[in-house]
C-alpha cells in the first residue's frame, strides 16, 4: 500500500521518501539525512547528533517550508524507534506530527489506537478475497492451475498478501517439486515449514515473521504473549474463540512468573500488533471472544508443547463446567464450543497425557448432553465419534464410558431405539464392572435402556424395569434428584400407553409437582412431564383442562426453546390432535401439515415423531372426507413404520388396523 502511494506521488511529480522504522538509531539517521537534503545547515544536524536541538524540530522547519510531499516510515514494529527525547509515538510533537503541506505514512504491526495518538488515522490492511487472492497466484504463478484452484489455495492461506507471495514465488520455481495450486494446498499439512518457510529474511518468512512481532512483545515487556499465543493456537483457526475459553486463572499458567494477572496484559498486546483480533460482539454473560488467524495458528503450532495442550484441555474442561447443558441461553455457548473441541482432539498425539485425555472425553460429553438437549442429535454423535477414536488409551475410564452414553442416548433420539437398546446393554456391563451396581451413571443407563424399551412399543416391559429401577434409583440418588423424577415420568408414560390412565395421571402429577418445586415450570423436564399429563387428560376426554396446559407449554417452548425445537413441534402436534378430538378437523389438519412439513426439514421423514404427526394428519384428512388421500397416507406410513419401528410395533399395529377399516369402508 505504501509502495502504491509513493507511485501516485512520483507520477504526479510530488517529493517522496522512504525512511526505514525499524529502530530509533536508523530513524535518527534518515530523519537528519532528509532534513540536510531539504536545506537544513550542518550546523543544525549536528546540534540535533549532540542533542543542543530536537532533531523533530530540525526536520520539520525544512518540511513545513515545502508542500505536496510524502513520507514513508517502514517497519515502526517497535514504538521505541519513534521515540525521540520525551516525545512517542502518540505525542503528536516528536518524529510524528500534524501537517497540511505533505502526508505521512506509517506502515507497523502495532494496531492499537491509542498507541498512535488522536492525530493519526489507523487504516487496518484485511486479508485479500479469495478472488483477489487468485489473482497475487496467478500473476506470479500462471501455469501452477485455474483460477478456481488457485481461490481455493487463496482461501486456505486466509488470504495473507505474505502467504500468497511465498506460494506463488515458490510455484513459479523451476525446481519445486510441488508445482499446482492443488497439490500445494494437500502437501501444506505435511510440509508447512518447507513450503512456508523460505524468505529473504525474517520479515518476509512466513514461519517467523509472527515471531518477529512476539520478540517486540518481550521487549516491551509482555513476555507471557508467546505462550498466550501458542495456547490460543490449539483452538480453531479463524473462528472465534468464546471468551469462556479464555478463563484467566488457567490461562495464567501460560504466563510463567506472572500468573493470572499477566493474561489481560498479554492478550492485549496481542491484539496491538494484529495476531489476534477482537470478537466481532460482546457475549451476553462472559466478554468478548477472540480469533487467531488460520496461517498464526498454523506457524504457532510449529511450537506447541505437552504443556500447552494440557492449558488448551484445562480450559475446554473448566469451559464445560461453567455452562448448564439443559439452560437454553447457554446452548449457542456449548455450540460455540464445538469447532474448539473438534480441533484440540484432532491435535491430540504423543504430546496428550491420560488427564488431559479423561478433561477432553468429560468436556466433550458435557458438550454432547447439550447438543442433545438442543435438539442437535446428528451434531452430538459426530462430535462423539470424533472424540471416541482419539480416546483409546483410556477406553475403560468412567470418562469415556459417559461418552459412549451420552453418543447411545443422541443415537436413540435421532429414533434408532434397538440399536440404541443393544449398545446400551453392552455399557452397562462395562459401567457395572468399572463403577459397581449403583453407581448414577449405571442408573442413567438402566433409565434410558427402559425409555428406548417403551419407545420400541414394549410398554409392559419398560413398565417393569422401571418399577424395579424406581426404588433403586431413589435409595442411591434421592426423590427430588432429576434423574429419579424422570423414572416417575416414565413409568407415568408407560401406564398411559397401556391405557391405564388414571393410574397414570396419579404418577404423573406427582412426578410433575416434584419437578416444578425442584426445576421450575420452564425446565424442560417439567414441560415434558406437563406434556404428558396433557396427553392423558385428552385420552380420558378432559380436552379444556388439556387445552389450557398445552396453551402454556406452547408458549414457554415458543419462547424459551423457539419454533423449531422438536419437543416444540410434538406440542404443536398434541394441540392437533386435541383439535381433532373436539371436532375441528379444519385446525387440526392445517397444524398438521405444517408440523410434518417442519418435522420433516429438522428430524427427518422416518423420525417416530415424524410418522407420529403422519399418523394423526391421516386420521384427520379421514374425517374431513379426503378418505382417498387419507388412505394414501396410511400406506406409505404403514411402510415406513414396519421398516423404522418393526413389524410388532404398536403404532404398526394401530396403522394396519386403521387401513383396515378406512378400505373397507371404501369398498
Amino acid at each position: 500500500m505504501a509502495l502504491a502511494l509513493a507511485e501516485i506521488a512520483v507520477s504526479k511529480k510530488q517529493d517522496a521518501w522512504w525512511v526505514s522504522g525499524t529502530d530509533g538509531a536508523t530513524v535518527l539517521a534518515s530523519m537528519m539525512s532528509l532534513a540536510s537534503e531539504l536545506g537544513a545547515s550542518q550546523r543544525d544536524i549536528q546540534e540535533a547528533y549532540s542533542g543542543r536541538r530536537n532533531p523533530a524540530d530540525v526536520l520539520w522547519t525544512q518540511l513545513d517550508r515545502h508542500s505536496g510531499w510524502l513520507l514513508v516510515i517502514d517497519n515502526v514494529d517497535d514504538l521505541n524507534a519513534m521515540r525521540i527525547g520525551q516525545s512517542g509515538a502518540r505525542d503528536g510533537n516528536g518524529w510524528l506530527r500534524q501537517s497540511t503541506a505533505g502526508l505521512i505514512v506509517v506502515t507497523s504491526r502495532v494496531a492499537d489506537r491509542h498507541s498512535w495518538g488522536r492525530l493519526g488515522q489507523l487504516h487496518l490492511l484485511h486479508p485479500l478475497s479469495d478472488d483477489d487472492g487468485a489473482q497475487v497466484l496467478l500473476d506470479l504463478a500462471d501455469s501452477a492451475g485455474s483460477r478456481s484452484s488457485a481461490a481455493r489455495l487463496s482461501a486456505r492461506l486466509g488470504g495473507l498478501p505474505l502467504a500468497l507471495h511465498q506460494a506463488g514465488r515458490y510455484l513459479a520455481s523451476p525446481f519445486a517439486p510441488v508445482r499446482s495450486f492443488d497439490a500445494y494446498m494437500d502437501s501444506l499439512g505435511e510440509r508447512f515449514t518447507d513450503l512456508l518457510g523460505s524468505g529473504q529474511d525474517e520479515q518476509s518468512t512466513l514461519t517467523r515473521t509472527w515471531e518477529v512481532s512476539l520478540d517486540a512483545l518481550e521487549r516491551r515487556g509482555f513476555p507471557q504473549s508467546r505462550s498466550l499465543l501458542r495456547v490460543l493456537a490449539c483452538f480453531a483457526p479463524s473462528i472465534e474463540i468464546p471468551p469462556v475459553l479464555l478463563e484467566q486463572e488457567i490461562l495464567g499458567k501460560a504466563c510463567k512468573g506472572i500468573g493470572p494477572g499477566g493474561v489481560a496484559p498479554g492478550l492485549a498486546a496481542l491484539l496491538t500488533v494484529g495476531l489476534i483480533t477482537e470478537g466481532v460482539a460482546p457475549h451476553p454473560h462472559h466478554g468478548t471472544g477472540v480469533t487467531i488467524h488460520r496461517l498464526v495458528a498454523d506457524s504457532s503450532r510449529l511450537h506447541a508443547t505437552a504443556e500447552t495442550v494440557a492449558i488448551a484441555a484445562q480450559l475446554l474442561h473448566r469451559a464445560s463446567g461453567n455452562l448448564r447443558n439443559d439452560r437454553p441461553e447457554d446452548w449457542p455457548e456449548w455450540s460455540a464450543l464445538v469447532p474448539h473441541l473438534q480441533e484440540l482432539l484432532n491435535l491430540l498425539g504423543p504430546r496428550a497425557g491420560k488427564r488431559q485425555l479423561q478433561m477432553i472425553a468429560e468436556a466433550t460429553a458435557a458438550t454432547c448432553y447439550a447438543l442433545t438437549w438442543s435438539g442437535s442429535y446428528g451434531r452430538s454423535i459426530e462430535l462423539a465419534d470424533s472424540a471416541l477414536s482419539r480416546t483409546n488409551a483410556i477406553e475403560n475410564s468412567r470418562s469415556v464410558l459417559y461418552l459412549r452414553f451420552q453418543r447411545i442416548m443422541a443415537l436413540s433420539y435421532q429414533g434408532a431405539t434397538a440399536e440404541a437398546e443393544q449398545q446400551y446393554r453392552r455399557l452397562i456391563t462395562q459401567q457395572i464392572s468399572l463403577l459397581g451396581r449403583n453407581h448414577p451413571d449405571v442408573m442413567a443407563s438402566l433409565r434410558e435402556t427402559a425409555w428406548v424399551i417403551f419407545k420400541q412399543g414394549r410398554y409392559a416391559e419398560a413398565e417393569e424395569e422401571l418399577r424395579k429401577l424406581l426404588p433403586r434409583i431413589t435409595a442411591v440418588l434421592g426423590q427430588e434428584h432429576r434423574s429419579t423424577l424422570i423414572v416417575r415420568t416414565e413409568l407415568g408414560r408407560a401406564l398411559a400407553a397401556q391405557e391405564r390412565y388414571q393410574d397414570a395421571e396419579v404418577m404423573l402429577r406427582e412426578a410433575l409437582e416434584l419437578q416444578t418445586r425442584f426445576l421450575g415450570n420452564d425446565h424442560q423436564h417439567t414441560l415434558l412431564t406437563k406434556s404428558e399429563v396433557a396427553d392423558v387428560l385428552i385420552a380420558q376426554g378432559f380436552y379444556p383442562t388439556a387445552k389450557t396446559m398445552l396453551d402454556e407449554i406452547l408458549e414457554v417452548r415458543l419462547r424459551v426453546f423457539g419454533p423449531d425445537y422438536p419437543y416444540t413441534l410434538n406440542t404443536r402436534r398434541l394441540l392437533a390432535k386435541l383439535a381433532r378430538r373436539s371436532g375441528d378437523q379444519e385446525a387440526a389438519e392445517s397444524e398438521l401439515r405444517d408440523v410434518v412439513a417442519n418435522q420433516i426439514r429438522v428430524l427427518g421423514t422416518d423420525h417416530p415423531d415424524t410418522l407420529k404427526s403422519k399418523s394423526e394428519l391421516a386420521r384427520s384428512l379421514y374425517l374431513r372426507g379426503n378418505k382417498t388421500d387419507a388412505v394414501n397416507q396410511l400406506r406409505s406410513l404403514l411402510e415406513a413404520q414396519t421398516r423404522i419401528l418393526g413389524e410388532e410395533h404398536p403404532d404398526v399395529n394401530s396403522t394396519r388396523d386403521m387401513l383396515s377399516d378406512m378400505n373397507g369402508l371404501l369398498s
